[in-house]
């Protein structure tokens, strides 16, 4: 193992094949030691005795592909094919990145972003919405949102994205999650749902289901709301887990419906308990006839599925009154409460109307 961290420290490579069982050693750790130097350079685990523990420490090290023996040669050259690729993506991305939240923060002092987001992680905190029952305004469940009170990555979209740059999106998922279960277990006389943001790299039972995983314990209370959607594939096995999730207890539900194709692909690919329909679609839904009918669609095709509504980004009585008649179930936005330390009580709509006047 020492001659893989030798080489590893003295060349550049496009991808890296690490087995599990090495004659002096153990795969994953040098996957910490690598991770810990190259946030991006993909890696490809085999293994002969394949464990849901080495699954999941594998997913926390951010492989590419997890390969159980015996497998063909086409199978493992397919894998680094796709590994090379992903770190090209991987590389460009950064690139990206750089470009839309500042170059030089990013790409010239990639060291200074380690270090803000060294400091970022452990001052994560979580601040909850209110999601209401349309009947009655009473609370159906929270939304768990990201805050961070380091200063250099203070806006939850630079902390993600210094996360996405430094291949660390793992660690902060677990950190919120960690953050929610323990506000959860400290108020244990609550039955509200508590919807818990999921970047689908982490939609995985191997995850969700490992004993220290932070929400195991709390899970049926849980909604996993799965950002992103666009990096989702569907297939056989994706769907095998999505019902060993739901067999532990936790809920799925999407957001954004209605933005454009991801969210629509989402309620056939992940089939969720509960959808939020697009803030866009919402503001100002009164006054626009082409919303009103865009969201009654919406709408009608979740009902006949059995898909829960919530409608998302609600400031206004009239926005609310619309929607009320267009058959949303749940509300969520400023007219009930704004995010707070938990847990916000959502005003009625009597009272939210005289707020606003």
């Amino acid at each position: 193992m020492d001659a893989a961290r030798n080489a590893l420290d003295a060349g550049e490579f496009d991808a890296m094949v690490a087995d599990l069982r090495l004659p002096d050693g153990n795969g994953l750790d040098l996957l910490r030691d690598l991770r810990g130097a190259n946030s991006e350079l993909p890696v490809i685990v085999i293994t002969g005795a394949p464990s849901i523990e080495s699954a999941a420490q594998a997913l926390r090290g951010r492989v590419s592909e997890y390969l159980t023996k015996p497998f063909g040669r086409e199978e493992i050259v397919q894998a680094v094919r796709a590994a090379v690729d992903a770190g090209r993506i991987s590389r460009l991305r950064t690139k990206l990145l750089a470009s839309r939240f500042g170059g030089d923060e990013f790409v010239q002092d990639l060291k200074q972003t380690e270090e803000a987001f060294a400091r970022a992680l452990p001052k994560i905190r979580m601040v909850f919405q209110p999601i209401v029952r349309a009947q009655d305004s009473t609370a159906f469940g929270y939304e768990a949102l990201l805050r961070c009170d380091e200063p250099t990555l203070a806006s939850p979209l630079r902390l993600l994205a210094a996360a996405e740059v430094l291949g660390r999106v793992h660690d902060v998922g677990r950190g919120v999650r960690a953050s929610v279960a323990a506000t959860m277990l400290e108020h244990r006389e609550r039955s509200e749902a508590i919807f818990v943001n999921l970047h689908p790299t982490e939609l995985s039972s191997a995850v969700l289901a490992e004993l220290t995983e932070p929400l195991l314990k709390v899970s049926r209370r849980v909604v996993l709301e799965v950002t992103e959607r666009a990096a989702l594939e569907n297939s056989p096995a994706f769907q095998e887990d999505l019902e060993r999730i739901r067999a532990l207890g936790y809920r799925l539900a999407v957001d954004d419906l209605g933005e454009g194709y991801a969210g629509l692909a989402s309620l056939v690919n992940l089939q969720p308990d509960i959808a939020k329909i697009d803030m866009s679609l919402v503001r100002d839904v009164h006054r626009a006839p082409l919303k009103r009918d865009i969201v009654a669609a919406l709408v009608d095709m979740a009902r006949r599925s059995g898909i829960v509504v919530v409608a998302e980004g609600v400031e206004t009585v009239d926005e609310r009154d619309v929607l009320v008649d267009l058959g949303c179930d749940l509300f969520q936005g400023y007219l009930f409460a704004k995010p707070g330390p938990p847990f916000p009580i959502p005003r009625t709509v009597a009272r939210a109307a005289e707020a606003l006047n």
